[in-house]
């Protein structure tokens, strides 16, 4: 060949054997330069897949323009003019052993391959191409989920982009536009720039159906999602910045309307709403920040069932699988492959989060529980309100307003300041919930009393504080015109004096009212507000069947105990402590009409028998007075209430020892003896009998000074 001519003849060497042996031929390239190359190439090429199944086109590119080229090895620089292409396709599809199609042109690498020495400090080309144009390009997608078809097809792609370089600092211009399934619109356009990365973008997003995802949240949330249009509009920016990694910013807004979700066993309607409009976004990653104007949620209808086996359904919306659990072992297999990593945001890192207002307009929250027989469901609809200043700081409150009303006619009302972003939540609210229609909770009266409800109208007023996890709460409940219906047989009764209880919380005018103030701290495992509020009511159940004086003491305020009052041994007189205990009492019983009450007196056998003979010799000895006063004075006073004066006592003892019908002592004359006051007392006494019959009618005196 004439080639031959440009290399001269080889040399040849004396070896120390005297052999001679040839010299290699040693050919240097300093430099090659190209220019001014101009391809135009129709029907460019295709790829197909090698296995049987993947016979069809991966990717083709009927069209494809290469123009203006220069290369220059020596500078190392590669530069393009123009590069066009049309009706491009390209075709992803994940395999049998789970790959997708793609990787397998690829080809495998050992990721223990390391590069060659030498080329971590060589200079790195430098590419550019001028003009980037991309008409009608398709990137098709089939079955991108194990076990689920995922199919999204990425169509009308035309990409226009001018001055793309990866030198230092250079920006290029492009402009994007694609069709997600034929209706989601999708684009960006404006500069970036490749080394380093950084963007200045305009994104904008139209119609994006979240259904089509559907596929890929198997093994993830355990919901369907079966409606929902996504879109978007914003600025996005990209810098990069040293050891800080890629700083990422977007402004702008976005909304999600006609969004629908179902219960993935049940098909039941889960979350739904007619709009959801996020408006004044600033995010970012790098440090991670959140700031939001507004949130706008309109028509939001969530359904919470609770199951027969006692579980919600909002508990299952995660599959098991992305729960957090102990990691197994790795196989040698999964060893071997690299693996991303996450950094969780240490507990002293707060994100800053700025939300100016959240508005929810016309919702409505649905409840079933099917644990209960039968079903019982309720409503809060027409909710309405805002949630106003949401800042992660320590010192700041948000203000919150929400109103609703139950099954449309018991209103309910929120009000106060909250802040669940700093580490230790804060609250501060009132509820206020007025006129419930208690005969629509029969089932569960039913169930856990062993009656139905026949009427009873239910008004709460609670108020919760939470501070430094601490919780001081108040929970006032107002029962209006309360009354069971007929009895229900249930193996879940408490089997309590429910009807008892009833009658002893009801005032005269119908109403109970039941406050139960509870605190405690949220982060004790332990503690459950609404269990305690239920161990509270059930205790004040079994106190109106073991003590119910003390159930309505303690309603009106008091502590004592309006069971027994005492009297004095023998006495039948009520002191005026007693008076005021029957003060207490007498109001309970005119406040609730509704009961019954039996008194009963009582004597004691050896305590009241004493101190009847001690009454009976002092009213001997008033008797002896009374007879003696004018007959004015004497009608103005009772026996027992005379006076005996030390200096009178002996006076009357005797006149009431002459007058007892008893054998006294006598003289040798036959007459009656005098003899001294103790043994005067002693005679009285001895002779003074009390009998059973006595003792009954004291009892029945007591119970008549009740």
């Amino acid at each position: 060949l004439n080639i031959h001519s440009l290399f001269p003849a080889t040399e040849t060497e004396e070896t120390a054997s005297g052999a001679e042996e040839a010299k290699p031929l040693t050919l240097a390239i300093d430099e090659i330069r190209l220019d001014g190359s101009r391809e135009s190439l129709s029907d460019f090429f295709q790829i197909q897949g090698a296995h049987a199944p993947e016979k069809t086109d991966i990717l083709k590119l009927p069209a494809l323009s290469i123009m203006d080229t220069s290369v220059d090895t020596a500078r190392k620089q590669f530069t393009v003019g123009e590069i066009s292409g049309e009706q491009g396709f390209l075709l992803i599809r994940r395999l049998e052993n789970g790959d997708l199609n793609i990787q397998a042109l690829a080809g495998s690498q050992d990721p223990a391959e390391k590069p060659s020495a030498g080329t971590e400090n060589e200079q790195p080309w430098l590419t550019t191409v001028t003009k980037l144009s991309i008409k009608n390009f398709t990137i098709q997608g089939k079955n991108l989920t194990s076990d689920h078809d995922g199919n999204l097809t990425l169509g009308e792609i035309n990409l226009e982009g001018r001055d793309i370089s990866t030198k230092i600092n250079e920006r290029g211009k492009i402009d994007l536009s694609c069709k997600l399934n034929k209706t989601a619109g999708m684009g960006t356009r404006g500069e970036f720039g490749i080394n380093p990365v950084n963007a200045d973008m305009k994104l904008e997003i139209s119609d994006l159906n979240l259904a089509w995802f559907q596929p890929f949240l198997a093994g993830i949330l355990e919901i369907i999602v079966s409606d929902g249009k996504f879109s978007t509009t914003g600025a996005l920016s990209l810098s990069q910045a040293g050891e800080s990694g890629l700083q990422a910013k977007y402004r702008g807004s976005a909304a999600v309307a006609d969004f629908a979700t179902k219960d993935n066993i049940n098909a039941d309607d889960l979350v739904k709403w007619k709009q959801l409009l996020v408006t004044g976004i600033d995010v970012g990653i790098s440090p991670i920040y959140v700031n939001i104007d507004e949130i706008a949620l309109e028509n939001l209808d969530s359904r919470i069932i609770l199951n027969t086996d006692g579980s919600l359904n909002l508990q299952n919306i995660v599959s098991p699988g992305t729960k957090s659990s102990p990691e197994a072992p790795k196989s040698p297999e999964a060893q071997a492959k690299p693996t991303l990593e996450t950094t969780e945001p240490r507990d002293t890192d707060t994100v800053p989060v700025n939300i100016g207002k959240i508005i929810c307009k016309d919702g409505k929250i649905n409840f079933s529980d099917r644990s209960v027989s039968p079903i019982y469901s309720a409503n809060l609809v027409d909710i309405q309100g805002s949630v106003s200043g949401l800042i992660s700081e320590e010192t700041q409150r948000a203000n919150v307003n929400l109103k609703g009303k139950l099954d449309s006619y018991a209103p309910l009302e929120i009000a106060g300041t909250i802040n669940p972003l700093i580490e230790d939540l804060f609250v501060d609210l009132k509820v206020l919930f007025k006129d419930m229609d208690l005969s629509t909770v029969s089932p569960y009266s039913g169930k856990y009393v062993g009656y139905k409800i026949q009427k009873g109208k239910l008004s709460m007023d609670l108020s919760y504080l939470i501070n430094q996890k601490k919780l001081d709460s108040t929970n006032d409940f107002y029962i209006d015109q309360f009354d069971f219906g007929e009895t229900v047989e249930s193996p879940d009764s408490l089997n309590l004096p429910v009807k008892l209880a009833v009658s002893l919380l009801k005032d005269r005018s119908g109403e109970i009212i039941l406050r139960l103030p509870v605190i405690g701290h949220i982060d004790d495992p332990e503690f459950s507000v609404g269990g305690i509020i239920l161990k509270m009511i059930k205790n004040i159940l079994v106190k109106a069947a073991t003590s119910p004086f003390s159930l309505i003491s303690a309603m009106l305020g008091s502590d004592e105990d309006l069971s027994h009052f005492e009297f004095d041994a023998g006495d039948t007189e009520l002191t005026d402590a007693d008076k005021a205990k029957l003060d207490t009492l007498v109001t309970a019983l005119y406040e609730r009409p509704s009961l019954q009450l039996e008194v009963t007196g009582f004597a004691d056998i050896e305590k009241d028998r004493q101190g009847l003979i001690s009454y009976r010799f002092d009213r001997q000895i008033k008797a002896q007075k009374f007879k003696k006063m004018k007959k004015k004075e004497a009608a103005a006073v009772s026996v027992d209430s005379v006076m005996i004066e030390p200096e009178e006592y002996e006076k009357y003892l005797k006149m009431a020892y002459k007058t007892g019908e008893f054998k006294k002592p006598k003289n040798i004359l036959g007459i009656t003896k005098n003899i001294p006051v103790p043994e005067m007392e002693a005679l009285i006494l001895e002779n003074i009998q009390v009998t059973d019959d006595d003792l009954r009618s004291l009892a029945n005196q007591r119970a008549q000074a009740v």
